[in-house]
């Protein structure tokens, strides 16, 4: 057993739970924000939260398996763009692509609102432009899940 892929199957399964949880209060959060149609501002912060922290779970999956795999980061300025990229693509005779080319443009959508959310102020938050992501949330969290889960079925071959 390779202890290297045994603690990178272990990191990702973690932040894979994490996510789950995430994922959880976003109905709530959805009904709420639906009930006070938007009026709350505290309910919009609450949601801008919950797509950064989505994002940054996705994020820092992928990193932990690049860093890991690969041996190294992107190092550019735009270095969260690229690692998407480098995610969705095979790197032999490292690995197969993390996620399919299909998500990434989707994801791209995530990392955007993640920079727009840390750089501004949360009372600019509108519900038009969170709705959207937090409908979608659901469709790209299965996406991933399941490109993250035939992921980590190659780790366990490498294990073997």
């Amino acid at each position: 057993m390779n202890k290297k892929f045994l603690t990178l199957r272990n990191q990702v399964e973690i932040e894979l739970e994490s996510l789950e949880k995430l994922l959880a209060e976003k109905d709530e959060l959805q009904n709420l924000l639906l009930e006070n149609t938007g009026k709350d501002k505290f309910y919009l912060r609450a949601a801008g939260s919950l797509l950064q922290d989505f994002y940054t779970g996705i994020e820092e999956i992928l990193k932990v398996i690049i860093r890991e795999m690969d041996g190294s980061l992107p190092a550019s300025p735009d270095w969260h763009k690229k690692l998407l990229q480098l995610a969705s693509k095979e790197v032999e005779p490292l690995r197969p692509a993390i996620i399919t080319r299909d998500i990434v443009e989707d994801l791209h959508e995530y990392l955007r609102f993640r920079h727009l959310f840390r750089n501004l102020y949360g009372f600019n938050l509108k519900g038009g432009k969170l709705s959207p992501l937090l409908d979608k949330l659901d469709i790209i969290w299965e996406q991933f899940n399941k490109d993250i889960k035939i992921f980590l079925l190659f780790l366990k071959k490498l294990d073997s």
